[in-house]
Protein backbone atom coordinates (compact mmCIF):
# COMPACT_ATOMS: atom_id res chain seq x y z
CA UNK A 1 0.00 0.00 0.00
CA UNK A 2 2.94 2.34 0.44
CA UNK A 3 3.41 2.72 -3.31
CA UNK A 4 -0.13 4.09 -3.72
CA UNK A 5 -1.19 7.67 -2.98
CA UNK A 6 -2.74 8.13 0.47
CA UNK A 7 -6.47 7.43 0.41
CA UNK A 8 -8.37 6.91 3.66
CA UNK A 9 -11.07 4.82 1.97
CA UNK A 10 -8.65 2.49 0.21
CA UNK A 11 -7.71 0.66 3.41
CA UNK A 12 -11.35 -0.23 4.01
CA UNK A 13 -11.79 -1.47 0.46
CA UNK A 14 -8.67 -3.62 0.76
CA UNK A 15 -9.86 -5.06 4.08
CA UNK A 16 -13.30 -5.80 2.60
CA UNK A 17 -11.72 -7.56 -0.38
CA UNK A 18 -9.52 -9.71 1.89
CA UNK A 19 -12.52 -10.66 4.03
CA UNK A 20 -14.53 -11.47 0.88
CA UNK A 21 -11.83 -13.77 -0.53
CA UNK A 22 -11.55 -15.43 2.90
CA UNK A 23 -15.30 -16.15 2.89
CA UNK A 24 -15.88 -14.05 6.01
CA UNK A 25 -18.62 -11.77 4.67
CA UNK A 26 -22.20 -12.50 3.64
CA UNK A 27 -22.83 -12.10 -0.09
CA UNK A 28 -24.67 -8.79 0.47
CA UNK A 29 -21.52 -7.23 1.99
CA UNK A 30 -18.88 -8.71 -0.31
CA UNK A 31 -16.67 -6.55 -2.47
CA UNK A 32 -13.49 -6.99 -4.47
CA UNK A 33 -10.56 -4.73 -5.23
CA UNK A 34 -8.35 -5.79 -8.12
CA UNK A 35 -5.04 -4.23 -9.12
CA UNK A 36 -2.69 -4.74 -12.03
CA UNK A 37 0.89 -5.60 -11.04
CA UNK A 38 4.02 -5.42 -13.15
CA UNK A 39 5.61 -8.59 -11.75
CA UNK A 40 9.00 -7.84 -13.29
CA UNK A 41 9.17 -4.58 -11.33
CA UNK A 42 6.98 -5.69 -8.39
CA UNK A 43 4.92 -2.50 -8.76
CA UNK A 44 1.22 -1.76 -8.91
CA UNK A 45 0.53 -0.20 -12.30
CA UNK A 46 -3.22 -0.04 -12.49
Amino acid sequence: MTSLPHDVGRGGRIRRSIETFAGELPRSQQGFLFVLEDTALARVVG
